[in-house]
Order: C-alpha cells, then sequence, then structure tokens
C-alpha cells in the first residue's frame, strides 16, 4: 500500500520528521518579532549559521543534517510562495558539499 501523501505532498512519516524542524525555525523568526510569512534571505542565512556553527547552539548540526533541514523549509516555503502566501522562497543558499 503506497504511503498517505499529506499537505506538503510528502509521506506522513517525512512530515513527522520535519515538523519539530518547522517548530525550532519558526521559534527563531518569532525570537525576531517575525511571522514565518515574513522570513527573508538573511533569516534563513542567520539560521543556518545558527544551527551549524552558533555558539549558543547547544547541538550544532553538520553539513548533511543542514542538508535535510534546508530541503525541508526549500519545500515548505516553494509551497507557500507558490499559493501566494510569501512573495517568494527565501531558501536561497546553495547547498553545502
Amino acid at each position: 500500500m503506497p504511503a498517505t501523501l499529506g499537505v506538503l505532498g510528502q509521506a506522513q512519516g517525512t512530515q513527522v520528521t520535519y515538523a519539530p524542524l518547522y517548530r525550532l525555525f519558526f521559534t527563531f523568526l518569532w525570537q525576531r518579532g517575525l511571522d514565518w510569512s515574513e522570513a527573508s534571505e538573511d533569516d534563513v542565512e542567520d539560521w543556518e549559521d545558527w544551527r551549524r556553527r552558533g555558539a549558543t547552539n547547544p547541538a550544532p548540526v553538520d553539513g548533511g543534517t543542514w542538508a535535510k533541514e534546508q530541503a525541508a523549509l526549500k519545500l515548505l516555503y516553494g509551497i507557500a510562495a507558490k499559493r501566494g502566501l510569501v512573495p517568494s522562497n527565501p531558501v536561497t543558499l546553495a547547498s553545502p558539499t
């Protein structure tokens, strides 16, 4: 039986994996006084810096984990941009090698 696809067009297991990441990113934005739909390229770059190298981050992530997180955010904001919920996708960073 095929996996059920949800709102993001992804299998339920993938969405369950993405949900905590979205929560972390949205909290990061909220602490800056921003709604999720107000995220800019600079916000995403600052998020990447904090996730990978932030001195106050108790659990920095490696390039592979960041690439997965980046893909999740790019998917979400890509869908939101297509639906007119955000002006453009703020996730424009090159994927880590």
